[in-house]
């Protein structure tokens, strides 16, 4: 009877077992809270990188590469440092969301260049026998993002905020609006691809990008003695608002392309 009494007693391995799993749930939280930590810093690392050349995400371009099945990634080179590596495509980021937060949208865009090569990166199969194609004979190139610099521009007034920027000055003491910079050096960019025979695709960001994307395709076109210049808008918005306060945003690319004319036609 002392025996059975003794042996049916739980409570000497229950009390034994509770500081293990104590031990193992406390060790669970700190593993949570590690990796927790590390997705935020990776996000935080993001969001400061956010204007980027192309030769700095080349890193992974090779992860997932498997014999006998080759990824998009193996055919993208990177032309950021040299237009003679250039391909047929070239790749161009567009980085800038400034345009979405004026026109009162979310901003976020500006990580769309970023997220469009982690995801090429993994995509595959470059052959498609049932359809007799081999996307190995497409040459592409990643010309990086469009980028600028405060030192670009004239001295600021003192006055910033978090998603606008600091304001700056011209010497007449007028206010820059940076967008004007940015769609300037994206113009030249899609002009250079186009004369050199190549075909740009540009990625956004916000949509105020297709007037200094388009007005590169006229650019290049009137250039080269061309006349005609059609743009496809496809959208469920117009984007032919008009500008706010003086300074462009993304709802207002296409009544700048309009207001410019050069013959261009353009159908939403």
């Amino acid at each position: 009877q002392n025996h059975r009494r003794s042996v049916a007693r739980p409570t000497t391995t229950t009390r034994a077992s509770t500081p293990a799993f104590n031990l193992c749930h406390t060790s669970m939280k700190k593993r949570k809270a590690s990796s927790s930590h590390a997705q935020q810093t990776k996000l935080s690392q993001v969001d400061n990188n956010m204007f980027v050349h192309s030769d700095q995400l080349f890193g992974e371009r090779t992860s997932g590469m498997r014999a006998g099945d080759p990824r998009l990634n193996s055919i993208i080179k990177d032309s950021a440092k040299d237009v003679a590596s250039e391909g047929q495509l070239v790749i161009v980021g567009y980085p800038v969301d400034k345009g979405c937060i004026r026109n009162g949208g979310r901003f976020g865009a500006r990580f769309g260049p970023n997220a469009f090569r982690q995801i090429v990166n993994k995509r595959g199969t470059l052959i498609n026998p049932e359809y007799s194609i081999d996307m190995r004979t497409l040459t592409i190139s990643d010309s990086g993002d469009i980028t600028h610099s405060p030192t670009t521009l004239h001295e600021t007034d003192g006055s910033s905020s978090l998603l606008e920027g600091p304001k700056r000055k011209t010497a007449e003491g007028g206010v820059v609006d940076e967008l004007v910079i940015i769609h300037d050096k994206l113009t030249q960019r899609v002009r250079d691809i186009i004369s050199r025979h190549h075909l740009p695709f540009v990625i956004g960001g916000g949509n105020d990008q297709s007037y200094a994307n388009a007005r590169g395709l006229m650019e290049a076109i009137h250039g080269s003695g061309g006349t005609k210049v059609g743009v496809i808008n496809i959208d469920a918005h117009l984007d032919v608002r008009p500008l706010i306060d003086g300074q462009r945003h993304s709802g207002c690319p296409f009544r700048l392309l309009l207001e410019d004319g050069n013959g261009i036609s353009i159908i939403i």
